[in-house]
């Protein structure tokens, strides 16, 4: 007997990849949807996209079968007739792992539901398609040796003065305090971005000869307006924080990972999207969705909560030039 899998896996990426053709505010994609039919019974379906269209609703229902082998005639009449007992349904998707008996195709055709395929790829075909796939995890990491400069222009090392990172800064006006640790970490998340460039550049650079754990140093640093933080000293006088210098380490790990990849294709045998899964433990995985003009969306899952990453920007090696995405 072929061997049946749940079908969750594939029931995911679709749904992703309607995400990732969505372009209307007006659209949305639900995974493990219930409908309400005929009778009042709410009866549950894989994938289904809602959308208004020139003030018509449109409703999408998507069967997903992970199956073993080819979907049958009766599989077919199966999602039929759980369709018609639907109003709202007005589309009939079919979407299977491995094509369909010549059966169902010719009964699918009669119902007017469209077939797509889902097929895993090799890791040869993997490779093929995404010659270099590398995930980074960046971490920043501060070191000690930090430096302040006051409003007397007097550079003090914190290491060595009386001033520890939890030493507190008064905020004119609102005279809140802020310690010199969340000034640096207020700092690093105004230059994540930036890091996150450098440390690209550096991957990009350099990758046929990186370790998979590597660290490069970093300084930031932040000059503050007059009148924005001060400090007290011995006479009580305020004394302007003006600027905030430190180094960190900025650690690159390229975690291992079980890649996988489908191929999903239209009824007439064009390409519909590629999906490239990353695999890290039972709870993290991420997902990329690739359409045909290269065109990508990347979807990340940590314990069933599932995020699409945005492009922050390109890197050409060539001119070792950054892109924003147009």
């Amino acid at each position: 007997m072929a061997k049946k899998n749940s079908g969750k896996t594939l029931e995911k990426t679709i749904k992703l990849i309607e995400e990732t053709f969505n372009n209307s505010p007006d659209t949305k994609v639900f995974l493990s949807h219930k409908l309400i039919c005929e009778s009042g019974i709410e009866r549950e379906f894989d994938v289904v996209i809602k959308s208004k269209v020139n003030g018509y609703d449109m409703c999408i229902a998507i069967e997903c079968k992970d199956y073993g082998s080819r979907v049958s005639i009766e599989k077919i009449e199966a999602f039929k007739s759980k369709c018609s007992t639907v109003k709202e349904i007005n589309k009939m998707v079919f979407v299977s792992a491995l094509g369909y008996q010549r059966g169902a195709i010719t009964q699918a055709k009669n119902f007017g539901i469209d077939l797509l395929t889902a097929e895993q790829i090799s890791v040869a075909y993997l490779n093929e398609l995404m010659p270099d796939i590398s995930n980074l995890y960046i971490q920043i990491t501060p070191k000690y040796g930090h430096r302040i400069s006051l409003g007397s222009n007097e550079e003090i090392n914190i290491e060595i003065s009386n001033l520890s990172y939890e030493s507190q800064f008064i905020e004119y006006g609102t005279k809140k305090t802020v310690t010199i640790f969340q000034l640096m970490k207020m700092t690093i998340e105004l230059f994540e971005r930036c890091v996150d460039g450098i440390v690209i550049k550096h991957y990009a650079k350099y990758k046929d000869s990186i370790e998979s754990n590597s660290t490069i140093p970093v300084t930031l640093g932040m000059d503050f307006l007059p009148q924005t933080f001060y400090i007290e000293d011995e006479n009580l006088k305020n004394v302007d924080l003006t600027r905030l210098e430190f180094d960190v380490t900025v650690s690159i790990s390229k975690p291992e990972s079980e890649n996988t990849g489908r191929v999903i294709k239209n009824s007439d045998e064009t390409i519909k999207a590629h999906s490239i899964k990353f695999k890290y433990s039972d709870t993290i995985e991420s997902e990329l969705i690739l359409k045909p003009n290269n065109d990508f969306t990347f979807f990340h899952t940590e314990n069933k909560e599932t995020v699409e990453y945005k492009k922050l920007l390109s890197y050409d090696p060539k001119t070792e030039e950054f892109k924003n995405p147009s």
